[in-house]
């Protein structure tokens, strides 16, 4: 950085670093790097955050010059003509501001930072004082947390997928394996009561209730694990089923609205929406104790929507404050597959959740393979 001759005869007289004034408290205290460059631009103090951020050591940056230091060579000019103009300003009463710019680090990678400058008077002489905090962490953290809410939904959407397959995996055993046994079971019961004699008709029919309490009990397992309508038969069909259902469980009033459209959504969107509804309908019943709920289903251009409606006792409208309904998990898993789910409630008004997904959706193909 060039100098006047007054301001390079003035240097001649200037005191030793180390026989300047210790740098306020604060200063080293601060949790921004910090460094204090003098009228002629030189480096005379460089605090210990601006050490570890910038990768430069006390020893290489005392007495420096801070454009030949810090900046990038194509922009010593522009930054020396900036702290001239910043020197001027600070000089005249003016505050310094703050600025977006580019700094080399020790080990020569250039960054974007943040630079605040205002001015400050040791030792009778103007320096000014540089407040840093790395912009590009800033960046770099605002992407990195995109990233990890796009990986959570993607790990929401695809765990539901995985436990889908796994539900539907032991409903199967269950059908054909321990299905299977009762089944054979009841035929050896019916040949058993042919043979034996009236003392034994009392015991073989009790015997023939357990047997036949134990099948509904083994397909009603199954059904919940993974109804085979949702997976043959289509959404539609799945709902009603699990209306019928939850109507018989928890003795719900619920009413079902169809546009009468045909949804041909894929298999993973089934998925989803279907335990989504599930999900709502049952918090309508055992946390909002709702005595109504309205579920309405209906088609909208290349979208599958869903509404459910209950007159429970309310909730807040943001399901981060709601604990224990799962809401943010079907958030989540809608977010991923392109859908989207809007609450409208508060405390006593009852809730109302919209529900939309695209028919057709990426997770499809990983689904079948995973298969």
């Amino acid at each position: 950085m060039s100098t006047s001759p007054d301001t390079a005869g003035s240097q001649k007289h200037q005191p030793q670093l180390a026989d300047r004034q210790v740098a306020p408290p604060h200063f080293k205290g601060s949790l921004d790097a910090v460094i204090l460059i003098d009228a002629a631009g030189r480096v005379t103090e460089f605090n210990s955050v601006a050490e570890s951020t910038f990768g430069f050591g006390r020893g290489r940056t005392a007495g420096r010059d801070f454009v030949n230091l810090l900046v990038p060579r194509r922009l010593h000019r522009q930054v020396s003509a900036g702290i001239a103009r910043c020197r001027t300003a600070c000089e005249s009463g003016l505050l310094g501001g703050s600025l977006e710019a580019l700094v080399v680090y020790g080990n020569g990678s250039e960054v974007p930072v943040r630079i605040t400058v205002t001015s400050m008077a040791l030792s009778g002489e103007l320096l000014l004082r540089i407040r840093s905090s790395d912009a590009l962490a800033r960046k770099n953290a605002g992407r990195l947390l995109g990233q990890y809410q796009v990986r959570l939904q993607s790990l929401a959407a695809e765990l539901l997928l995985t436990e889908e397959r796994e539900r539907r995996r032991l409903a199967i055993d269950l059908h054909d394996g321990l299905g299977q046994t009762i089944a054979l079971l009841q035929m050896k019961l019916v040949a058993l009561r042919g043979s034996a004699g009236a003392a034994l008709e009392s015991p073989l029919k009790e015997i023939e209730g357990l047997i036949e309490q134990a099948n509904r009990s083994t397909r009603s397992i199954a059904f919940d694990l993974s109804p085979p309508v949702l997976h043959d038969l289509g959404l539609e069909p799945a709902v009603e089923w699990l209306v019928e259902d939850l109507r018989a469980r928890y003795g719900l009033e619920v009413e079902l609205e169809d546009d009468g459209q045909p949804k041909p959504a894929d298999e993973s969107i089934r998925i989803i929406l279907f335990r989504s509804i599930r999900e709502l309908l049952i918090n309508a019943a055992k946390h909002a104790n709702a005595d109504r709920v309205q579920l309405s289903l209906h088609r909208e251009n290349g979208s599958v929507c869903a509404a459910v409606e209950d007159d429970g006792v309310g909730m807040q409208a943001d399901p981060l404050a709601v604990e224990g309904t799962g809401l943010l998990s079907i958030r989540e898993r809608l977010s991923h597959v392109g859908g989207t789910m809007l609450i409208e409630s508060s405390p006593g008004q009852g809730t109302k959740v919209y529900l939309r997904a695209p028919l057709t959706s990426k997770l499809s193909t990983k689904t079948e393979k995973g298969r």
